[in-house]
């Protein structure tokens, strides 16, 4: 079951192919759960200090509708603190959290690379500065390197007020 489960989302999240067999792909350690909570943890609380110590540092990081990305381990950091301030973002309260690790043998035409992959969906509450509050749904990948720090980051984002998905490719 946990197979055809990644099978499906490894082949609509690369448009390609289910891989012909569960070789290719399988379940990641359970410890690459606990560093990604922890890095979205940290990402919500906007803690870049902690966040700092699970990033490699040639991180490259996406927001979804937001190019370029960032690279390197200090502009993803600024970077992140600086879409709080421009986004006008108190606090982000997260709810619902679902991880899923997957180890994959071949780079994934989405992103580009082979390894591991957690992939995250959660409810984000935010609260913003003038007080207005929604909630809107997140979809966050992390790619880990050797060294198990986040070396990739994806964030989608739904757009509430619309039936599309606001989603940036990004190759290497």
């Amino acid at each position: 079951m946990k197979a055809f489960f990644l099978s499906c989302w490894l082949s609509l999240l690369g448009c390609r192919e289910p891989p012909t067999s569960t070789a290719e792909l399988s379940i990641a350690s359970p410890e690459y759960l606990v560093l990604a909570q922890k890095a979205l943890t940290c990402q919500a609380d906007f803690d870049t200090l902690a966040w700092a110590g699970l990033l490699a540092e040639r991180v490259e990081y996406q927001l979804a509708g937001q190019a370029p990305g960032w690279r390197g381990k200090a502009a993803v950091l600024a970077g992140w603190k600086h879409w709080q301030h421009r986004a006008g973002i108190q606090t982000i309260r997260l709810s619902g959290l679902t991880h899923l690790p997957v180890q994959t043998l071949h780079p994934l035409p989405l992103m580009g690379r082979a390894g591991v992959y957690v992939v995250s969906y959660c409810l984000a509450h935010v609260r913003y500065a003038d007080g207005h509050q929604t909630s809107r749904p997140i979809h966050l990948c992390y790619h880990f390197d050797a060294d198990k720090r986040i070396d990739a980051g994806w964030l989608f984002m739904p757009d509430p007020a619309q039936d599309t998905l606001l989603l940036t490719i990004n190759n290497h």
